[in-house]
């Protein structure tokens, strides 16, 4: 009955635009009902609105289908990233790290193979993708909690 857009910023993961969503679909489910009432009291047919765009089924989420494949472009593996946060995460695993998830991401040019990591120990960690690098802004170790990438830093001696 109700149609309602929103704009998703470039910085917006799927945790942002899920608590969005929740506010914005609780506001057409109440005009839809008013909608409802006022036609069913006016007794006049709902107006319907066509559907409009192609849809098709989300697929479910599993550990094989969160995975980062590094090999693909770093502007792929940011969306895939902001897509799977802050909740299930995307995932890799890292040589002397083992398996992190990633929340945060930003497009970087460093230069840096597919998969390997760059970083300065201080400020940056960058792992290489297809067409060059992204900057991880946030990250969680297996059995460890999320940390933004300087407090991560901190106490990394790899």
């Amino acid at each position: 009955l109700i149609q309602r857009t929103l704009p998703i910023a470039d910085g917006d993961n799927a945790g942002i635009v899920h608590d969005a969503l929740m506010h914005l679909g609780a506001g057409a489910i109440v005009d839809s009902l008013r909608l409802i009432e006022d036609c069913d009291r006016r007794g006049v047919p709902l107006p319907l609105q066509p559907q409009t765009g192609e849809f098709s089924a989300a697929p479910k989420l599993f550990r094989d289908n969160t995975r980062i494949d590094w090999h693909l472009p770093s502007l792929v593996i940011h969306n895939f990233v902001r897509g799977l946060s802050p909740y299930p995460a995307a995932w890799c695993d890292l040589p002397n790290l083992g398996t992190v998830k990633i929340f945060d991401t930003v497009i970087s040019h460093r230069q840096v193979s597919p998969g390997a990591f760059l970083t300065d120990g201080k400020s940056y960690f960058a792992i290489g993708t297809a067409d060059g690098s992204l900057d991880i802004l946030k990250i969680q170790l297996s059995g460890k909690k999320a940390m933004d990438i300087k407090a991560f830093l901190n106490g990394f001696k790899g």
